[in-house]
């Protein structure tokens, strides 16, 4: 096989590739962002931090914070992803993975 060049411009499917998985990823940031706004809007943020200051509980009882920064932490999850999956299928639909569904998941 002969080596590669360098200097030989991309496909049309590498460039649609590419141009996908491009706006895959500001979009996931853009995401990321409205969700750490929609936190800050909402008031979760200043409920984390006002958990921070409630006095001792006994060690049975879970603090508010825990369960605020687990929800969010989930919720933060659920939102990226479509992201993920939405790059799993591009690469599928590219034939650059193999990978299954069960596997990815």
């Amino acid at each position: 096989m002969p080596p590669v060049s360098p200097n030989l411009p991309d496909t049309p499917e590498a460039r649609r590739y590419n141009q996908r998985k491009r706006w895959l990823g500001f979009a996931d940031l853009a995401l990321g962002f409205a969700f750490l706004l929609v936190l800050l809007l909402t008031g979760w943020s200043a409920a984390c931090a006002t958990s921070l200051s409630v006095p001792m509980r006994p060690a049975a009882t879970p603090s508010p914070f825990c369960s605020t920064s687990l929800s969010s932490l989930a919720i933060g999850k659920l939102v990226a992803f479509a992201m993920e999956y939405y790059g799993f299928r591009l690469e599928r639909r590219f034939h650059l993975s193999e990978q299954t569904l069960r596997s990815w998941l």
